[in-house]
């Protein structure tokens, strides 16, 4: 016989002040008695590495399957927030958030909100967020090669000014979801 699965879990995040945003760091306990989180700190949280490391990609095609309305609610509440102005993250949660970078890598949360939401403020909002360069490539980022030479270094190198690995993957993982959740509002 196989049991149905425990939304116990979910249920607790959503008894949570925040919901997703609850806690320094996002960090819960959990009590394997009672197979529920709990608070370890009562204030409003933010944390970036879950979601820019894969974690996004990983709910966004699980949300697929999981059929659970409050679990769906608040992930859109997280995804909408992330990279909000001020103003609304503290109409939602009475502060505004501490702690949120990488916005060009977050582009894609507000991107997959407004595909959930058919929301062509929110797709436009996206696609700020990416094109602006806070945290990633912005506009007229130039790509072109320098040389450096000793003794800055044993042997000489050309290396592109500003050009990191981090920025690179966010840039290219945020574009992609935009374009794959924002194409419904795309004019033309």
């Amino acid at each position: 016989m196989t049991r149905p699965p425990r939304q116990d879990r979910v249920e607790s995040l959503e008894a949570m002040p925040y919901w997703l945003k609850s806690g320094i760091n996002l960090v819960y306990g959990y009590d394997p008695k009672t197979r529920r989180l709990y608070l370890l700190s009562d204030q409003v949280g933010s944390y970036n590495l879950a979601t820019i490391q894969g974690g996004a990609q990983v709910v966004f095609e699980l949300n697929e399957f999981f059929d659970h309305a409050g679990w769906q609610k608040m992930w859109l509440q997280y995804c909408r927030l992330y990279n909000a102005p001020a103003e609304e993250q503290k109409a939602a949660l009475g502060e505004e958030l501490k702690g949120t970078n990488l916005q060009q890598g977050h582009a894609r949360l507000t991107a997959y909100a407004a595909w959930k939401q058919k929301d062509a403020k929110l797709a436009a909002r996206a696609w700020s967020e990416y094109s602006d360069g806070r945290a990633g490539y912005g506009p007229g980022q130039s790509f072109a090669a320098r040389r450096i030479e000793a003794p800055a270094v044993l042997n000489p190198v050309d290396e592109g000014p500003g050009i990191s690995t981090n920025s690179s993957a966010q840039w290219g993982l945020s574009g992609i979801v935009c374009l794959a959740y924002t194409r419904p509002f795309a004019s033309g």
